[in-house]
């Protein structure tokens, strides 16, 4: 959204002892966010909580819907647990199967074909969010899953997590629009400084 729609949804936010329905942040998106035409719309949702069922007339079929009319992919960034196929902990996983592994040095490897669920999530999480990021997208390209408690440990794990969450967001965004022209060399310079700087700045909180 822009400034002002930013400044709307942050105004009231609750950073603890919150009452927390993520599928109403979602339903808000969806019917008071504006588009660009040929954007791609993608969500990035973020709680350590399960579902707090705060609008009972919203469910997993129609938020699937809403975002299936937009075309928009969502990503869940919560307390859920993945696995790759060879039982290592994974930071993320999609809807294809795709597991996204720390490799110690803060970078990442992907790992494919063993991923079927999380080990461990928080109460509905898995229900709620895991399952609706991965039923968005189609056969080419899927929502993912992210184990919010990799990124909270620190360290190389942290570095680990930006690098493979800001590399496949990218990668959804230029499947989303392939008919675009190819962002120029400047612009991709001064991305990759952003991401250095988001690296840096998680290092400093830690």
């Amino acid at each position: 959204g822009n400034a002002s729609q930013f400044a709307n949804a942050t105004n009231s936010l609750t950073t603890s002892g919150g009452f927390e329905d993520g599928y109403s942040a979602i339903d808000y998106a969806l019917n008071n966010y504006s588009f660009r035409n040929g954007a791609a719309v993608n969500f990035v949702l973020i709680t350590d909580e399960d579902r707090d069922i705060g609008n009972s007339s919203l469910n997993f079929n129609n938020i699937l819907s809403g975002m299936q009319a937009k075309n928009a992919l969502l990503n869940v960034v919560v307390n859920s647990q993945m696995t790759g196929s060879n039982g290592q902990r994974a930071i993320g996983a999609d809807a294809h199967g795709n597991a996204f592994l720390a490799d110690g040095l803060g970078g990442f490897t992907t790992n494919s074909g063993g991923v079927t669920g999380p080990n461990y999530s928080y109460d509905t999480t898995k229900a709620d969010y895991v399952n609706l990021a991965w039923a968005t997208g189609n056969s080419t390209i899927s929502g993912a899953a992210w184990d919010l408690n990799m990124l909270r440990a620190g360290g190389n794990t942290a570095k680990s997590f930006t690098a493979a969450f800001a590399e496949i967001k990218a990668t959804e965004a230029l499947k989303q629009t392939p008919h675009k022209i190819p962002e120029p060399a400047s612009t991709l310079g001064l991305m990759a400084l952003g991401l250095v700087g988001t690296s840096s700045m998680l290092k400093r909180k830690r």
